[in-house]
């Protein structure tokens, strides 16, 4: 069994994760999710949604290739 340990000032990424542009869109402004797969794609564009609804702000997301999405904000 491998321990565990608990590791200090490891900092948290941002990068790889949209959440963090969602406070940063303007309406009309859009973001192109692509990944190896169409289900971690869609779930990363989920997830911009989300932080984007958070923020009050509208959305709008289409599936434009076999592994990739984009997300508007409309509002």
């Amino acid at each position: 069994m491998t321990e565990l340990t608990i590791d200090k000032d490891v900092p948290i990424p941002t990068s790889g994760t949209a959440g963090y542009l969602a406070p940063h869109l303007e309406i009309g402004d859009s973001v192109l999710i692509e990944d190896s797969s169409r289900a971690t794609a869609n779930n990363r564009a989920n997830y911009l949604v989300g932080c984007a609804k958070m923020h009050g702000f509208k959305t709008l997301k289409k599936e434009i290739g076999p592994k990739s999405f984009r997300v508007w904000r409309t509002g």
